[in-house]
């Protein structure tokens, strides 16, 4: 990797730390383009760090790698019944513990 181009990504700070991406290990090749491999899923954390490292003039092109959103696999955002042969759900909650939660669902139960 190029040194002098690091020294200059130096400056580049990770949003909501102190620390730069080059601190963190995040960037992963200087040659023949930019690579950063940051962690956030976030698309405004690869926008605001691309953003950075366009102020340096650099003349290189940048390649920001960030994971994928996860796809919320939640039943009420599907709509689908996970147990379509029961008609009737009893919840039983408490803010606090130890009250019979526990007795009292078994005791529904049975």
């Amino acid at each position: 990797m190029d040194e002098k181009i690091l020294n200059k990504l130096q400056s580049v700070i990770y949003p909501g730390f102190k620390k730069s991406i080059v601190d963190f290990g995040f960037v992963k090749s200087t040659d023949p383009k930019i690579v950063v491999e940051i962690t956030s899923a976030k698309p405004e954390v690869a926008q605001t760090i691309k953003n950075e490292i366009e102020k340096l003039n650099l003349g290189k092109e940048i390649d920001i790698i960030a994971p994928k959103p996860q796809t919320q696999q939640s039943n009420s955002q599907s709509g689908k019944n996970i147990a379509p042969q029961i008609k009737n759900f009893v919840m039983v909650s408490s803010g606090k513990g130890g009250v019979g939660k526990s007795t009292t669902t078994l005791n529904l139960a049975i």
